[in-house]
């Protein structure tokens, strides 16, 4: 079952904004905060590296 993209945009706000109110409220707010701040970026880099490396290498002429 499909459904719309607004609605996954809804519950995105919706877990933003109850994410939001643990950071703030939890004495865990701040290693959260870094936590899922941090992850995402270093899944980033993993991937882009990995993407690099499985790339064909041009060779130089």
């Amino acid at each position: 079952m499909f459904l719309h993209r607004n609605f996954w945009f809804a519950l995105a706000l919706v877990g933003l904004w109850v994410w939001s109110l643990v950071a703030t409220t939890s004495p865990i707010g701040p290693a959260l905060f870094a936590t899922s701040v941090l992850l995402p970026i270093a899944g980033f880099l993993v991937i882009s590296a990995s993407r690099q490396e499985l790339q064909p290498q041009e060779a130089e002429v």
